[in-house]
């Protein structure tokens, strides 16, 4: 069923209409698999053909890269780390007076009836026979309500945006007349509900009538993902005390995450902003959004270069060195775009460097709980780079990483090496795609520890002929 979560959507957010013959749900089914098929050929057939400017093509074909981003499951996804995440954005909500106040139905018990209920419901959907809403009142309907689009709501829109709106992402229940609600766009709220949560707690913080800077997604963003770092890397030490704090010439900005031993090993800067609507703009957003993030990550690291400490909200002072690696911490990959060696390339300030790296909040999640120590995140951080440098191209950050793992790893870059040599110029290798298994994503139990989680990590991919 999961297979079908965008199109199940669109039947429900933008149907309308009295038929109740099952043979025309079919039939939309069948006929949006043909439009996604013919679509995707058409748009690569146009690429091929394109004997333009390469720098141009590569940002054409952003395009068709957003839309087999939101019409298809590119990234590994675990339910374990979307709840673990949901769970500490919700408990930064509670713990907040001012949050608390304005997000009453953020709360952790909330969270975890909402993920146990959508994980009921794809179990008993072939038993049930079709939906068996949550009713008025159930545990966790106070949070769904919030996450929930009313049935028919986009019946006005056109096939082509319905297919490829945001909207599923933000509002992936319906809610019906009755006032229940489903999560029929369901594998979207088994395996990413903390993005439905991060927008649905935006639109809240907008709405509100209190007018504090510090009061918004990005604040909430920004203290989840420091804990889920944190959490991830099993060994990592870190003080207390927050806020962080750098002196960059006569400004002094925060810093969002650090990872802190001896001295400062780990930052990071977490940026909770939102995709266009239109996937026409996912080139000019990509570079716009990730080169603001990279140079806030490079001018921190050179402060830090320079001698200047970093200091938690206590006063005490923490001291960097070349060694100190920086991570962006974002809620979507960009159309893959943050693991494509030629969209890299074609960002003023250069991404693909052994010091900083950008992935989405679940992917840190998922690779940091794999690595031993700091030391082997800037391990993972030099072989990605190199990757990249030598024009992998992959389609998750988590493709790198099951690489990066692999007993055979030393003779599959072997391998793009030879694979690249035979070309004459310049060249580009896509990295086969990792999947798993949607039993495996859904029921692997939270890790408890690294080793453990690695080798569930690595064995359960299967790497499948790239796409690209």
């Amino acid at each position: 069923m999961t297979n079908l979560n965008r199109v199940i959507w669109t039947i429900a957010a933008g149907g309308s209409g009295g038929n109740e013959d099952p043979t025309a749900v079919d039939r939309y089914v069948y006929l949006s698999g043909r439009w996604l098929v013919c679509k995707s050929v058409a748009d690569m057939f146009r690429r091929m053909t394109d004997q333009g400017d390469k720098s141009l093509f590569m940002i054409d074909s952003t395009p068709y890269r957003e839309v087999m981003s939101r019409t298809s499951s590119q990234e590994i996804r675990y339910h374990w780390a979307s709840r673990m995440i949901s769970i500490e954005l919700a408990r930064q909500a509670e713990a907040d007076p001012g949050l608390s106040e304005i997000l009453p139905d953020f709360t952790v018990s909330n969270v975890e009836s909402c993920c146990d209920f959508a994980i009921s419901y794809g179990d008993n959907w072939p038993e049930w026979g079709g939906l068996r809403p949550m009713s008025v009142g159930s545990p966790g309907y106070q949070l769904a309500r919030h996450l929930a689009m009313p049935a028919g709501y986009l019946a006005e829109r056109p096939f082509d945006e319905l297919i490829t709106t945001m909207e599923m992402e933000r509002l992936p229940w319906i809610s019906f007349p009755g006032g229940e609600l489903a999560p029929v766009a369901l594998s979207t709220v088994q395996m990413s509900m903390d993005r439905s949560l991060v927008a649905a707690a935006d639109r809240q913080l907008r709405q509100s009538q209190v007018e504090t800077s510090k009061l918004d997604k990005g604040e909430l963003f920004e203290r989840t993902a420091q804990q889920c770092i944190q959490r991830s890397l099993w060994r990592a030490k870190h003080p207390s005390c927050k806020p962080y704090s750098i002196k960059i010439g006569n400004a002094k900005p925060d810093i969002d995450i650090a990872i802190i031993g001896s001295r400062v090993e780990l930052i990071g800067e977490a940026k909770a902003m939102e995709m266009p609507g239109s996937v026409d703009s996912a080139a000019a957003t990509f570079e716009e959004q990730t080169t603001k993030i990279v140079g806030q990550l490079q001018k921190r690291l050179d402060s830090l270069r320079d001698g200047k400490p970093v200091v938690d909200g206590g006063g005490t002072l923490y001291y960097g060195d070349d060694r100190t690696i920086a991570l962006g911490v974002v809620l979507h990959s960009y159309s893959s775009s943050l693991t494509n060696a030629e969209m890299l390339q074609l960002l003023p300030a250069s991404l693909i460097t052994e010091h900083i790296a950008i992935a989405d909040l679940q992917a840190w999640v998922l690779i940091l709980a794999t690595m031993n120590s700091v030391r082997q995140v800037r391990e993972y951080l030099r072989f990605r780079s190199d990757l990249l440098s030598m024009g992998v191209i992959a389609l998750d950050e988590c493709d790198l990483a099951a690489l990066f793992h692999s007993p055979f790893r030393e003779s599959q870059v072997s391998d793009i090496r030879r694979r690249l040599s035979e070309y004459s110029g310049p060249a580009q290798i896509p990295l086969g795609v990792t999947t798993i298994s949607p039993e495996v994503a859904l029921k692997t139990p939270t890790p408890v520890d690294v080793m453990s989680w690695r080798n569930q990590f690595y064995t359960a991919a299967r790497v499948e002929p790239s796409p690209i």
